[in-house]
Order: structure tokens, then sequence, then C-alpha cells
């Protein structure tokens, strides 16, 4: 039986995306300049971001609800740590919770839209 490599071209192109993907909200996370267009919004941001980062990694890696909470969640956790060498940057565990809380947003709801899926 011969292996579709269709599909694993399909699956390693995604997982190139997710990690260019994590590699781009890593860095940007960094710049300088492009902080203050977020600061009053900070918090927001990182909800929105690891939101999006839990999303990300659910549609493009085959893993599980939460496999791909711990990877976006780590991935915060590894920003927070990478900006206690950046003298001109803060580690927060306000930011911290904050991605942590988008994460686990986007797990519960994704848990109850499949609830309400299989309901109908």
């Amino acid at each position: 039986m011969r292996p579709n490599l269709q599909n694993f071209k399909l699956l390693t192109s995604a997982h190139a995306l997710a990690v260019c993907l994590s590699v781009l909200i890593f860095f940007m996370a960094q710049v300088d300049s492009i902080r203050p267009l977020y600061a009053q919004w900070d918090k927001q941001a990182h909800f929105l971001c690891f939101l999006g980062a839990w999303w990300m990694f659910r549609t493009a890696l085959p893993a599980g609800q939460g496999v791909s909470f711990v990877l976006a969640v780590s991935l915060g956790g590894l920003i927070e740590i990478y900006q206690i060498s950046r003298p001109q940057f803060h580690p927060s565990w306000f930011d911290f919770l904050a991605d942590l809380a988008g994460a686990g947003f986007a797990w519960v709801t994704s848990l109850v839209f499949t609830a309400l899926r299989e309901r109908h």
C-alpha cells in the first residue's frame, strides 16, 4: 500500500504555515515601532493573538484541542521569557494571563460549537 503523498504535502505546508505564523507573532511582539500602535489595547491584543494562535494550531496541525492549547500558551510563555533578556520590554504575568485567556476562550468556544453541532 502506497502512502498518499498529496496529503503529506498538504500536512507539510500546514506545519510550515503554523511555524511561520508563530515566528511572525513572536517577532511582531518584539518590534518597538509597532508596540505604540496597540499599547492602549495591549491585553486585548494578547487575547486576540492567542485566540488566533489556538485556531491556527488547531486548523493547521493534526493535533487535538488540548495540544493546540498547550502550543499557543507555550508560545505566549516563550515570548514573556524572551522579554526578560530585553531591557526595553517588561515581561508581564498579566500579558501571559491574557494569552492563556485567549487560547482558553478559543478552546471553550470550539467545544461549545462542537457540542451544538452534534446535537443537531
